[in-house]
């Protein structure tokens, strides 16, 4: 059977079942893909579906070895192409970064809208950013989230620092 041309659009490989998606063109896909992984070293990691991620590893990012930072918004969490440039100058500048427990706390970070106010920071258990990206994704209306939205962020972070203490460096 002769191979058909194979597409990827955003959402990954599109066709049709048993005209696109065939065995003679899964083989391809899983030769490239393996081809690709073996020319980036010798510990390459692919994370194959977010399903999968979510039901194997139950969306931990330490199954992924490395640091990963996340932004709410209609679709849920999106990973976010965090530099670990920057990452790195963060720790050097605030190390207890690295005391954050893995897969149960993370910090959460608000940037002001007015860029000359200082962004906020708090350290929180994980199921607490769960919980905001879901109810987010509630809300969303629109191409900015709306006014329900916006009162929701401000809300959550007036309940986050009312609970919160400074810890001084």
């Amino acid at each position: 059977m002769p191979v058909g041309k194979i597409k990827f659009g955003t959402d990954g490989w599109r066709g049709i079942i048993a005209d696109d998606f065939t065995f003679a063109n899964l083989r391809l896909v899983a030769q490239g893909v393996a081809d690709y992984l073996k020319s980036k070293g010798p510990e390459p990691l692919a994370v194959i579906g977010y399903d999968l991620w979510m039901r194997r590893f139950g969306g931990a990012p330490s199954a992924l070895g490395r640091t990963v930072g996340f932004y709410p918004g209609p679709a849920g969490a999106t990973e976010s192409e965090l530099d670990l440039g920057a990452w790195d100058e963060i720790r050097a500048a605030e190390p207890r970064v690295d005391l954050v427990a893995a897969d149960t706390e993370a910090l959460i970070v608000r940037v002001p809208e007015d860029e000359n106010g200082s962004p906020e920071c708090h350290l929180v258990p994980i199921d607490a950013c769960y919980e905001f990206v879901g109810r987010m994704r509630m809300m969303w209306r629109g191409f900015d989230g709306g006014q329900e939205v916006r009162q929701f962020i401000d809300d959550f972070f007036d309940h986050v620092r009312t609970r919160s203490k400074v810890v001084a460096g």
